[in-house]
């Protein structure tokens, strides 16, 4: 890509590949159907697709080197990880992040749920 290039002090120039792991925020508009608050309509794969495409341009747009979907389709880590494995047929609310129930300068601005905060701006 070209834009992580840097030269060392021997004139020697040094691509150096990024990436990145882990969910980016979600648009908006589908989030009511990845938590599983609305049910998807019918040209839900359709708008998640879009959305999926929007973000790989972004990443190519940053010069980004190995892309991926950010997660866009996934409502969790966790729960896509268990819904992959046998053994763990229990369901247990998550504990609470107490620690940032006095950091609401900071909590306040995003949403989440069951103790977690995404980066995802808090709709009012």
């Amino acid at each position: 890509m070209g834009h992580n290039r840097i030269v060392c002090e021997t004139n020697m120039s040094v691509n150096i590949k990024t990436t990145h792991v882990g969910s980016l925020p979600r648009p908006v508009e589908l989030l009511p159907y990845i938590r599983g608050k609305k049910p998807t309509p019918e040209n839900y794969q359709e708008l998640l697709d879009h959305a999926t495409k929007t973000v790989i341009e972004r990443q190519k747009e940053v010069g980004i080197d190995i892309l991926n979907d950010g997660e866009l389709g996934r409502r969790d880590y966790v729960t896509a990880a268990r819904k992959r494995m046998s053994g763990f047929d229990a369901e247990k609310a998550a504990t609470s992040a107490s620690d940032l129930e006095g950091m609401t300068e900071y909590s306040d601005k995003f949403e989440g749920r069951k103790g977690l905060l995404t980066l995802t701006v808090k709709q009012k």
